[in-house]
Parts: structure tokens; C-alpha cells; sequence
């Protein structure tokens, strides 16, 4: 099953005004450092404005700004930096649900490797290591009935 995102047009409703009124509650900080949102927030910690009748994410809103067109049907903006109040456009980036999706488990799970050092797939043992377990463990046991390997 496929989701599509269907998009409320953000664009259209920035006037200055708005621009004005969405800048004058962000904490504007280096380039590349967090704009923290200031303004509303939802409870999942979503910062929101009211936009058109409509209440909207703030990095949304952010992106749309910077971007100068609306987002993509089929796609999200995604924090880079995994700060939901941060609003910086560098930190924002429009992607599909399944690259937000992955993004995030990497950053929950951050491990590509073993404490040996072999690659591993997020979340799975480590194939490598656990061949080497079971090929030592064979090993004793047949050498304590007597048998060679």
C-alpha cells in the first residue's frame, strides 16, 4: 500500500504579513545552527501557526519560505537535524515518507557495525559474528566427544 501525501498549498498564503509574523517568533540563530520555533506547538511538539484558516507545521511553512514553491505532492520536509521546533532551511529537507521513515530509524539505531567491526544491516545481528560463535562453539563440543572438526 502506497500513501500520498496530499498537501494543503501553503504559498498562496504568504503575504508579507505572514512572513513578517512567522519570523518575529523564531529564535534565529548561526547558519547552521537551530532556529528554534518560539510560537505554538502541537502535543507530539510540532511548532504550528495558523495560516489561511488552517493550523500548519511550522518547518513546513519554513521550507515553503526558503523554497519559494509548495511542497510536492508524495512528499514530506523532514528536520534533518531531528529538532522538531528547529525551523533553519538547512535543516529541512523535502523528501518521500520512506526516506523520513529510514532517516529516522538511523538515528534512533545509529549501529552499521558490530563492536567487531563487521557491517550489519540496522537492527540485525551480525551475521559474521554470530557464524564465528557458532563455528567455535562446534568446535568444542565436538573436540569434548573426541571428534575432529
Amino acid at each position: 500500500m502506497v500513501i500520498v501525501f496530499k498537501q494543503n498549498p501553503i504559498l498562496v498564503h504568504l503575504t508579507e504579513v505572514v512572513i513578517r509574523r512567522f519570523w518575529a517568533k523564531v529564535k534565529v540563530a548561526g547558519p547552521n545552527d537551530h532556529w528554534l520555533w518560539l510560537g505554538a506547538s502541537r502535543p507530539d511538539e510540532y511548532g504550528v501557526m495558523a495560516i489561511g484558516g488552517k493550523s500548519l507545521k511550522v518547518h513546513r511553512v519554513a521550507w515553503v519560505i526558503e523554497n519559494k514553491r509548495d511542497i510536492q505532492e508524495g512528499f514530506i520536509v523532514d528536520h534533518t537535524c531531528n529538532i522538531k521546533f528547529c525551523v533553519n532551511p538547512k535543516h529541512l529537507e523535502e523528501v518521500t515518507q520512506t526516506v523520513n521513515v529510514d532517516r529516522y530509524h538511523e538515528f534512533i539505531n545509529p549501529t552499521s557495525h558490530c563492536r567487531y567491526g563487521h557491517g550489519i544491516e540496522i537492527g540485525v545481528p551480525c551475521k559474521i559474528c554470530n557464524a564465528n560463535r557458532q563455528r567455535k562453539w562446534r568446535a568444542e563440543r565436538y573436540s569434548s566427544l573426541g571428534a575432529s572438526t
